[in-house]
């Protein structure tokens, strides 16, 4: 029990005679460089503690932000009018899973198809109202969206469309398109919309439920 008060009482002297040495010479004792897992931060450097934040790779947005691709949605041409000079009508489509949300907020690209699933050469524009907005599906009171299209057919039509593809998502890759039948045995007032035809088309407004 003497031997440890004693070694106790020679470190306490020890470490009070630096203490005088440091305060007789007017310097301060060095603080210690800061250190990170070991290594010393130079000064101006951000002191991290080597772990990484992952990037969402979300761009910012939420899932209620998803654009809406032709797998979330059904879509089906609505009466309109129609002459061997033209036409316009309306296209309605449906949220299928409203527990999985998502976002129409651009003006959809447009292919009009043969019986054969080929592209007809057509013009489209994007003239008529509304424009783009943020439509959510589903929204708070609806669960489906239209939008407009108007043509003007061509000279000697020939081949008449099959269907309508829209690209909601404007990419290169139309596997996810919309697909909306037309001119079948009690829908044919697309007849007048062919190869060089122009199709004026809308962006998406809110429907109703």
């Amino acid at each position: 029990m003497r031997k440890r008060v004693v070694g106790a009482t020679v470190v306490l002297a020890a470490g009070l005679a630096l203490s005088g040495c440091a305060a007789g010479s007017g310097q301060s004792p060095a603080s210690p460089e800061p250190q990170i897992n070991g290594q010393s931060v130079e000064a101006g450097e951000q002191a991290t503690t080597g772990e990484q934040t992952e990037d969402s790779g979300d761009n910012g947005r939420s899932d209620e932000d998803r654009p809406c691709t032709g797998r979330d949605l059904t879509a089906q041409y609505q009466s309109g009018e129609a002459s061997p000079t033209g036409g316009e009508g309306t296209l309605l489509v449906t949220k299928k899973d409203a527990s999985d949300p998502c976002v129409l907020d651009r003006y959809p690209d447009l292919r009009v198809l043969d019986e054969n699933g080929r592209p007809l050469a057509t013009t489209v524009q994007h003239t008529l109202e509304p424009a783009p907005s943020r439509v959510p599906m589903p929204g708070p009171a609806y669960d489906q969206a239209v939008l407009s299209l108007k043509w003007t057919a061509a000279e000697g039509c020939g081949s008449i469309p099959s269907e309508l593809a829209l690209n909601l998502v404007g990419s290169d890759d139309w596997a996810d398109a919309v697909q909306v039948a037309v001119n079948t045995g009690e829908q044919d007032v697309l007849g007048s919309l062919c190869a060089g035809s122009t199709v004026d088309i809308s962006a998406f407004g809110a429907g109703v439920s």
